[in-house]
């Protein structure tokens, strides 16, 4: 069959360090990717931000040279579904214009808005069986309220507040819409309902005209602008747009993780572990995040660490300048497990401290420790870290026998292992470097009717490698358990930090 009968499916992943657009056809075949890198911004320590500008900008040049680079699809795009970063706000006045940067995921300021909310709604207990998960920093609406208690005259002008990908959605199309996942990391949302919680929103005195309408997330919300289809030379009559999904939630389907048993690993500037689940999780302990999934009649629980690959980033940028990832992974490989440990706290943690005053070190230094070893402690720590997310699953009755991993840690053969051993489960490595956008042009084409279902869509274009099993367990065992104490340990000390770096 030739480019020109086929159909095509454009999946946008409104990411942190960058936005990627994927190309796919009717068999769920990737033709290509195109990725735009975009900055974070951090004015003041705990702050984290980006213009949505950039975002818009990101998109728009990834889709233009993608379509470039394929021009031959051009006449059969069907759809653009859409996957982002989130819990990111935009504030929007009443022409649509954008009102300050936006406040991202990992930003950790809002620490009073979260024991505010938990005070309005009721308490702790009270805010879990409303919205199924406790208040954290990352989630929007402790972001909404620090706007309206620090920025009184942005807030009194806002007339909308969009998710990252629903900004993208509405300059695609023009439409304001979100859907059931990213909507459910709002701490505004009941994720077991699948719709805005009433008693939040008046608990909270926030008007529900701010927020989106919300889909599932396969739905058609609108059409691409004819001047966009214009510029980027697209000659189908009326291309739709797909909602889509959170990355994580995207990301996951993108993996072909639909179903209870089913679970995954991204490590990604943040670290995620992510299990499927055909009814709610109650997340009693209140360490993880229980929402609605993208697969419709289905839920997700999963595990955020703030600073996983982020951590590695950082160390090439900071400690290793002129180094590439690679040949830091190439040093660690060498290197032995010297009693050297690493928290990857750089911005704070999520899971399984909810602590934005922890902080990033290196426990055990001594004369003998090597440039190897430090890189070789830091992704020891990181995947202590990701099972640390294993362990709060377990904790909710998910029983996790292998993992499905995507991400850049996945791709090193000797880090893969690592976590392998450290996890103690098998692991398979998927072959799509994107899997939030391919997740996002999954959705977008089953929802337009290239495929009959997602279980089908992702039959076809989803593919996992060999299962790598557990090797060395035992070393990381005991070193696991020296790992576990010393966040309790230090955490007196991380709040005396705090108190001198905020006086």
């Amino acid at each position: 069959m030739s480019s020109r009968s086929r159909k095509y499916a454009i999946g946008l992943d409104v990411g942190t360090s960058g936005t990627k657009a994927i190309l796919i056809d009717d068999k769920a075949t990737v033709v290509g990717h195109q990725e735009v890198p975009h900055k974070i911004q951090m004015p003041k320590p705990l702050w984290s931000e980006q213009e949505p500008e950039g975002w818009w900008r990101a998109a728009d040049k990834a889709i233009s040279q993608l379509l470039a680079k394929h021009s031959r699809c051009k006449a059969n795009l069907e759809v653009i579904g859409l996957s982002g970063q989130m819990h990111g706000s935009v504030f929007l006045d009443k022409k649509s214009r954008v009102l300050r940067p936006a406040i991202l995921w990992n930003d950790q300021r809002t620490g009073n808005e979260c024991d505010e909310i938990t005070r309005l709604v009721g308490g702790r207990g009270a805010l879990l069986r409303y919205t199924s998960n406790t208040a954290l920093p990352g989630y929007t609406a402790p972001k909404i309220l620090w706007v309206k208690h620090h920025e009184p005259k942005v807030y009194s002008k806002t007339r909308k507040i969009l998710l990252p990908k629903d900004y993208i959605a509405w300059r695609l199309c023009g439409e304001f819409a979100t859907d059931v996942g990213d909507a459910s990391g709002t701490l505004l949302f009941n994720v077991r309902k699948r719709r805005w919680h009433k008693k939040v929103l008046k608990a909270l005195e926030l008007d529900p005209k701010l927020l989106c309408k919300v889909h599932e997330s396969m739905s058609v919300v609108g059409e691409l602008h004819p001047s966009l289809a214009r510029r980027w030379g697209v000659a189908t009559a009326k291309v739709k747009v797909v909602i889509g999904s959170g990355d994580q939630p995207a990301a996951a389907v993108g993996m072909g993780v639909l179903r209870s048993g089913e679970a995954s690993l991204t490590l990604g500037t943040s670290g995620v572990v992510f299990a499927a689940s055909a009814s709610p999780v109650p997340n009693r302990a209140g360490l993880l995040q229980s929402f609605c999934h993208a697969v419709p009649e289905t839920w997700c629980v999963f595990g955020c660490m703030l600073s996983a690959g982020a951590s590695v980033e950082w160390l090439k940028e900071n400690i290793f300048a002129g180094h590439s990832v690679e040949s830091l992974l190439s040093r660690a490989a060498k290197a032995a497990s010297k009693g050297l440990f690493f928290l990857p706290y750089l911005n704070g943690e999520r899971c399984p401290y909810p602590d934005p005053h922890s902080r990033a070190c290196w426990v055990g230094m001594d004369r003998r420790h090597t440039q190897a070893d430090l890189v070789r402690a830091a992704l020891e720590g990181i995947s202590f870290g990701l099972k640390d997310q294993l362990r709060a699953l377990e904790a909710e009755g998910i029983r996790i026998t292998q993992l499905l991993c995507a991400g850049g840690g996945s791709r090193n053969p000797f880090w893969q292992q690592l976590q392998t051993d450290i996890y103690g489960i098998p692991t398979r490595r998927l072959d799509t470097p994107h899997a939030s956008a391919l997740g996002a042009a999954l959705l977008a084409g089953t929802g337009v009717g290239l495929w009959d279902s997602l279980a089908e869509a992702c039959k076809q274009g989803v593919h996992a490698g060999p299962a790598k099993k557990p090797q060395s367990q035992r070393i990381y065992k005991d070193r696991y358990r020296v790992y576990r104490s010393l966040y309790p340990t230090l955490r007196p000390a991380f709040e005396q930090i705090h108190g001198i770096s905020a006086s």
